[in-house]
């Protein structure tokens, strides 16, 4: 019969002390990290503007517009209009209305630059003071108290424009209620993309528009704890208005959005930026049948804003809960126009 022999090791006291305590360290460990991955979080995309409150901005948008008309015998070729502009410089808000958008802002220029269809467009330089400001329906520009050309006036309307009524804001198609974790994903709310992108020439009806809106990741950006969300919106069919003799055979709209916000609701958006494409085709009617159009135009906008000075916040902040700001939506909603005042600097 053969014996079993059974070998036992001894460990001085301390060396079982600290494995056991490196055990509990790594338990710690994991469930700290785990916790932190499931940690949630208020999806606060749209940040009041605050009076007296002072940033640092890069702006700029290139847009591309192609448009070609087909005949029977032979094609006209491509007509290609490509405008630019860029500039960066301090913002200083002046005023704005009861529900944080911003009514009335001074840009310092630091640097300007824009491009209509190859030609250089001057109107702003180094230490101007371009005036942002509503009137009656309107966004208008100033440079040293006087109004800028229209030219300039078009190209500014890419990068600043002022919200003057109570159609939605770009980035209410993209909120969502309720605290939201890293990884997640939810649908745009197509009424209000359908009713923001039915402006001007275009109509667009909510059952043709899908989209999603996807919190990405948690990161440190410029020293703030932030995240970073993306959407998607698409609208397959829409009406535009065409010249005469003409007929929409079909138009699309694609918009791609990346945005970083702070953690922190009280600072503004720091870095975003877009792109909206339309294509549409269009025949002929009558004497000109024989007549085919395409048309392709993209917008690129990208946002970039530095705080200056945060000191506003405590003091001057119109919210004690930042998204105060959206329950009032509610208000505008109810009762339109009439419900805005204007809060202006001290």
């Amino acid at each position: 019969m053969k014996s079993l022999i059974l070998f036992s090791i001894t460990y001085p006291a301390h060396t079982i002390s600290r494995v056991i305590f490196i055990l509990m360290l790594m338990v710690f460990l994991s469930a700290n990290i785990h916790a932190q991955s499931e940690s949630a979080y208020e999806i606060q995309m749209f940040r009041p503007a605050v009076a007296g409150q002072k940033l640092h901005f890069t702006l700029e948008a290139d847009s591309k517009r192609t448009q070609q008309v087909f005949r029977r015998q032979a094609s006209n070729p491509p007509e290609e209009t490509v405008r630019q502009i860029k500039m960066s410089g301090v913002l200083e808000v002046l005023a704005v209305n009861s529900f944080g958008d911003m009514t009335e802002a001074n840009y310092e220029i630091e640097s300007f630059s824009a491009i209509n269809d190859e030609k250089v467009i001057a109107g702003l330089d180094a230490g101007d003071t371009l005036m942002v400001r509503i009137e009656g329906d309107s966004t208008r520009y100033y440079k040293n108290n006087t109004a800028v050309s229209d030219e300039l006036s078009e190209l500014l309307g890419y990068i600043i424009k002022l919200r003057t009524s109570d159609m939605p804001r770009d980035l209410d198609y993209y909120i969502i209620d309720g605290p939201q974790q890293p990884g997640s994903q939810w649908p745009i709310d197509s009424q209000l993309a359908a009713k923001g992108l039915s402006q001007n020439k275009i109509q667009v009806k909510p059952e043709n528009v899908t989209g999603e809106s996807h919190f990405v990741e948690l990161l440190e950006f410029e020293g703030e704890s932030s995240y970073r969300i993306t959407g998607k919106v698409h609208v397959a069919s829409l009406e535009l208005k065409m010249p005469r003799f003409t007929k929409l055979e079909n138009a699309t709209i694609h918009i791609d959005f990346e945005g970083i916000y702070p953690v922190n609701q009280q600072l503004p958006v720091l870095d975003s930026k877009s792109t909206f494409s339309l294509s549409a085709k269009a025949g002929g009617s009558g004497l000109l049948r024989s007549i085919r159009m395409e048309l392709q135009e993209t917008r690129d906008i990208r946002r970039i804003f530095k705080p200056l000075d945060t000191g506003y916040i405590s003091q001057n902040y119109p919210y004690e809960d930042p998204s105060q700001a959206e329950k009032d939506n509610n208000v505008e909603k109810e009762h339109g126009d009439d419900a805005w005042q204007v809060i202006s600097v001290q």
